[in-house]
């Protein structure tokens, strides 16, 4: 039946759609630090109408469940000498206070504000293990030597600690959802663990740059593309053969 298969190769495409979307912003933020490419995956559901429940992050279509999930695969470390810049060089995360409450990130381009505060890009002050903030005393009047993160994340000024940055790490890392490029929230069944000081380090002068092959991304926006072709053709075929079964009963 023509609609059938008009109705068949619009569920090809669908999911064509959202990995296009997907791959474009993985390209978008190639060079955005510590940025987590995006994944799609497909679910096959046993209903052709279902329900997605209260909660949940996919996108529903006939048939099938469109899901992304982030890829937490290491970027590499870049090394830039700003005592500001801090890298996680193994699992873990900084955590940061947002106004929508505690957020967890990757991206250790931090920078300060004009009370000495260590703060993200975006403004938001970077969490000690005390649960506030981390401020530099009479910053105005430090060198870039006297200031000194080392591998556990404790910051010093003029070897005197000022605080410890509070990094965690979680059981499974599919309990985070992604907000905005390189932020993540805690599902309601996160599991927050210690880091294990033997496998995570903090390196102070570098950044860990977004995990995106731009290669193997354009090879996948180049196969989406022309499977988009093919499904279009599809359709556009169901669509001449409805036309012309209709046509023909209107002769009859």
């Amino acid at each position: 039946m023509p609609i059938e298969g008009i109705r068949s190769s619009s569920a090809f495409l669908r999911p064509l759609m959202t990995k296009m979307e997907i791959v474009s912003n993985n390209l978008a933020n190639i060079n955005s630090v510590g940025f987590k490419r995006g994944r799609l995956f497909v679910e096959v559901l046993s209903n052709i109408q279902p329900v997605a429940p209260d909660g949940d992050t996919g996108e529903f279509f006939p048939d099938v469940k469109l899901t992304e999930k982030a890829d937490f695969a290491q970027g590499t470390l870049e090394q830039t000498s700003n005592p500001f810049d801090l890298a996680i060089d193994g699992p873990g995360f900084f955590a940061v206070q947002t106004q929508e409450g505690t957020r967890y990130t990757r991206a250790g381009n931090f920078t300060l504000t004009a009370d000495g505060e260590i703060v993200t890009r975006s403004g938001y002050p970077v969490i000690g293990d005390n649960s506030g903030s981390i401020i530099l005393p009479n910053f105005h009047n430090l060198q870039k030597e006297d200031i000194a993160i080392n591998n556990l994340g404790e910051v010093f000024v003029e070897n005197i600690s000022v605080g410890k940055l509070k990094m965690v790490t979680f059981e499974n890392f599919e309990s985070l959802e992604k907000v905005g490029a390189a932020l993540f929230k805690e599902k309601e069944d996160a599991v927050v663990t210690d880091l294990d000081e033997d496998k995570t380090f903090v390196r102070q002068g570098f950044l860990e740059g977004s995990n995106v092959d731009g290669i193997e991304e354009m090879i996948q926006m180049i196969e989406v593309t022309r499977l988009f072709e093919t499904g279009q053709k599809m359709m556009q075929t169901h669509d001449d053969s409805l036309t012309r079964s209709l046509e023909v009963g209107r002769m009859s």
